[in-house]
């Protein structure tokens, strides 16, 4: 299985992609992502564009077994839909993979359960529409307003008491058929011309496109007969549940640090992690400095 990264470049270009709390943390992340998760699999793999070659791989470093500019093709899409990048990494995929998010750290190898399944993610977040950050409920306005809605959605936003989503801090498997049809339901959606206004008007709710399409098209697989994914689809997650994921003792047990929204802004996780690759690769840490400013 190859652990593969996505970075779309334009987002970061173009300063929609502010989640971390300084740049110097943001691409130590990066170097610590790769080599934690690099010493677990056979092949590292990095698909980006042009810029990000230039940036993560020429001037910083990093370094892959595999890296590809095929996200050149996304420079023409809306940078608030950071998700994008993702979505065509996973189009793009031809053989097992896991996809790693750059804040995302393995401390040891998967169980063999993850690494055999046909789909792998972080974990299930169930939620009610209307009582959640997720808001499925906006895709009754795009089918309000003919636009191009799957039948996927369709089916799925109508299961009120029983709705859920994909973490995916990581995402893969050994189903490449499955992922493909999942990741092109997303982008068909996207890139629907009915549904130009749609996306401007939503602003980047990327965890709709990504996380919610994942769930609704397994759901759907799962209880459609007709499917030809109805007997094989099937997922395994690392944890149970959301808490179990940022619970120390859990993500301890699997190996596993996700720093997620607010983590990323926290001087003092940003200062562990910036004083940690200081120590372990100060020459990286150097260059990170002096392309970022960042103060020592």
């Amino acid at each position: 299985m190859n652990a593969v990264w996505s970075f779309w470049s334009k987002p970061y270009r173009e300063g929609k992609s502010l989640d971390w709390g300084d740049g110097l943390s943001r691409f130590c992340s990066w170097k610590l992502s790769l080599e934690m998760a690099g010493r677990l699999f056979g092949k590292t793999m990095l698909f980006t564009d042009d810029y990000g070659k230039n940036l993560l791989v020429s001037k910083l470093g990093l370094k892959y077994d595999s890296v590809s500019t095929a996200l050149n093709a996304l420079e023409s899409l809306d940078s608030k839909w950071w998700a994008s990048g993702k979505l065509y990494t996973y189009l793009l995929q031809d053989e097992p993979f896991l996809h790693i998010d750059s804040d995302v750290y393995l401390h040891k190898q998967l169980d063999r359960r993850l690494l055999d399944a046909p789909l792998i993610a972080q974990n299930y977040e169930h939620f009610r529409i209307g009582d959640s950050w997720y808001h499925p409920e906006k895709f009754r306005i795009l089918k309000s307003i003919n636009g191009f809605l799957p039948e996927e959605i369709i089916w799925y936003i109508d299961r009120i008491d029983d709705q859920k989503a994909l973490c995916c801090g990581v995402f893969g498997g050994n189903d490449l058929r499955f992922i493909r049809y999942y990741a092109s339901v997303a982008f068909d959606m996207f890139l629907h011309p009915d549904n130009h206004a749609f996306w401007i008007f939503l602003g980047g709710d990327n965890i709709l496109l990504e996380q919610y399409v994942l769930s609704a098209c397994i759901e759907y697989s799962k209880s459609h007969p007709e499917s030809v994914f109805y007997h094989s689809v099937d997922i395994e997650c690392l944890f149970d549940s959301a808490s179990s994921a940022f619970n120390p003792e859990s993500s301890s047990a699997v190996g596993y640090t996700h720093l997620i929204g607010g983590a990323k802004k926290n001087p003092d996780v940003c200062a562990r992690l910036k004083n940690r690759v200081l120590r372990e690769y100060p020459d990286y840490y150097e260059r990170c400095r002096v392309i970022t400013g960042d103060a020592v």
